[in-house]
């Protein structure tokens, strides 16, 4: 398994919906605070049609965290 952490966040001042295209390797998102620890109660955000789909605040700053599957590399 490998982790990714994305960072994003919310400039106008307006609360708005926020739509992610996963690549297919991608297994699990899951919000994370700054420090990237688990959100108390956030669980995985559901992945739909390969997309999350996530309200977010005016001003909010987002982190996720991606976990996806790597493939063993073959050294024979």
């Amino acid at each position: 398994m490998f982790r990714a952490i994305l960072r994003f966040f919310e400039t106008n001042g307006e609360a708005c919906r926020a739509r992610l295209t996963r690549p297919p390797e991608v297994v699990r998102v899951r919000p994370v605070d700054l420090l990237e620890r688990p959100v108390d109660g956030g669980g995985e955000l559901p992945i739909r049609n390969g997309r999350v789909e996530m309200d977010v605040a005016p001003f909010e700053i987002v982190t996720l965290e991606l976990t996806r599957v790597i493939e063993p590399v073959n050294t024979a």
